[in-house]
This record gives structure tokens, sequence and C-alpha cells, in this order.
């Protein structure tokens, strides 16, 4: 039966006791410092906030909560680490849930490999004094103008990485650049690329230079979510494993030794990702 003709009620109850079957297994995949309760906390009260996220499967709610979880992000809340976005899958006539990194979901986990000192991003307006450099030595300098008597419009976003011991490194991207990777993102027309473009203008050019940053694991899952968020493909959590209770159209998660070894195939793919977020970054030179 489709979770979305089932009363909401109802839909929110099912959530909540797919939550509170799998919280003892959570716990057992998330940091040490997390604290599995509050997380599924956040998750049911983004889920009774938002209608079309309470229609998505629990399980997808579910999976995209530990996600975040793992990554060391709380979902949904004041601080933009992380989001839980629901997204229609046609091939299987629902919503899912997807988690994907906030601006801070990418700047928190490249401050923690202990080599970046501070990591931010500006954008450019036309009025700007802006030079860049490259070259053996690279320069970077921008100084903004605050004359408001005419309409600025934006002409490039970047990115700085300062690290603890060396020079720092810089990512530029264009307007035309960062529109372009809007125009292939799925929710390119809608939502925060509509009602925040210099937020996500931000966090595009940012994601281009974790690339080439030290990579944790963390950091790796991060833009491995969002890549995947932008090209519109299905989470990936690897090879967990799941047992589906058919019983008034519930899903959860299975038995205790089914959950430790979902806990740890979510780990492995997590670990996965900062492989192919290095290849990825390799390729592009």
């Amino acid at each position: 039966m489709s979770n979305a003709i089932v009363p909401a009620d109802q839909r929110f109850k099912i959530l909540r006791g797919t939550f509170d079957r799998s919280k003892a297994s959570i716990a057992k995949a998330l940091p040490k410092h997390f604290d599995a309760e509050r997380l599924l906390r956040i998750a049911l009260a983004a889920a009774s906030r938002n209608p079309r996220l309470l229609e998505c499967t629990p399980q997808s709610i579910l999976m995209a909560t530990i996600q975040a979880g793992m990554l060391g992000l709380e979902p949904e809340t004041p601080l933009g680490l992380a989001y839980l976005v629901p997204y229609q899958n046609r091939s299987k006539n629902c919503y899912e849930a997807q988690f994907i990194p906030g601006y801070r979901g990418l700047v928190k986990p490249a401050h923690q490999s202990g080599v970046v000192s501070q990591v931010r991003s500006r954008v450019v307006y036309s009025g700007d004094v802006f030079d860049v450099e490259y070259g053996i030595t690279e320069k970077l300098k921008h100084t903004p103008s605050f004359d408001d008597s005419t309409e600025r419009k934006v002409v490039a976003v970047y990115a700085v990485a300062e690290f603890k011991d060396g020079p720092p490194q810089f990512e530029v991207m264009t307007f035309s650049q960062i529109e372009s990777i809007r125009a292939r993102s799925k929710s390119g027309s809608s939502g925060p690329w509509v009602t925040d473009w210099v937020e996500m203008g931000r966090k595009t050019v940012l994601r281009r230079l974790c690339k080439s940053l030290p990579l944790t694991t963390e950091l790796a899952g991060a833009l491995d979510a969002q890549a995947r968020a932008e090209g519109g493909d299905a989470p990936d959590y690897g090879e967990l494993v799941t047992v589906f209770a058919e019983e008034d159209g519930d899903r959860q998660l299975g038995d205790g030794a089914g959950n430790q070894t979902a806990s740890g195939s979510l780990k492995a793919s997590l670990a996965n990702a900062a492989g192919k977020v290095a290849a990825e970054a390799a390729a592009q030179g």
C-alpha cells in the first residue's frame, strides 16, 4: 500500500515505531559523542513539520537520519548542517528521504581532518575588485564594494582553505559555471536554488574545493551524498541489510545481529566514498 494514502497521524505512528525498534542498533553505528535518542527526536520533529517528508517510506527516513548521524551531522536544525530531503522514486512509485549536507555540513568535516585551520566561501559582485593569479605562486585578492545605490549582480564565488602548515588553497567559479551545475541538478528549478541561490553557490564552490582537501571518511561521505543528490541518483547505503515487515505497511531494520551487520555495511559504504571522491578529484586534475 502506498504510504501517501495512509493518514498522516498513522504514518507518524509507524515512523516513530520504526525508530523505537531500531534505537539500540542506531546507537552502535553513531559516533560516541552522538545521542541516538536526540537524533531520532530531531528527525521525527522534521517529519511532523514537513508533510512531504512524512510521505516518504519510514525506512528511507531512518537510513537518511543514520547516514547524517554517522557523519557527525544533526539534520534539520538551525545550524544548517544537513537536511532530509524528500524525492520521488518513480521506479518504486513512492517518496523516499535523502540525506543532503548543508554548507556548514561540508565545513565541519573539513576542519576535522586536523590539517585545515579555516574554510570560508564568499561571493563576488559587480563593482568589487577581484584579482586572481594562477601559477607557481597563486594569489587571490577580493576588495568588496559597499555601494548599494545600484543592483549588483553575482560575478563569481570562491572558497578558501587555510592550513596549519603550508600556503592556502582556493577555488573560484564564475556565475555561469555555477548556473550550469544548477541546470543539471534535479532540484535546480525549485527549493534553495530558487530561494537561497547565494548559499547554494557558496556550497557548490566549497564542494569543489573540498575534493582536493585531505579527505576524512566524514567529508568523503558528505561529498558523495551531495554529488548523488545533484545528479538525481538514489542514496547509496552500500550492502545495508534490511528485513521488511509487511504487517500494517511498516518497514524496519532486522534483528540485533542483522542490524549490527547493517551498521558495518554502512560504515564500509561511507569509507568507500573516500576512494570515489579521491578518484574523481584526480580525474579532474
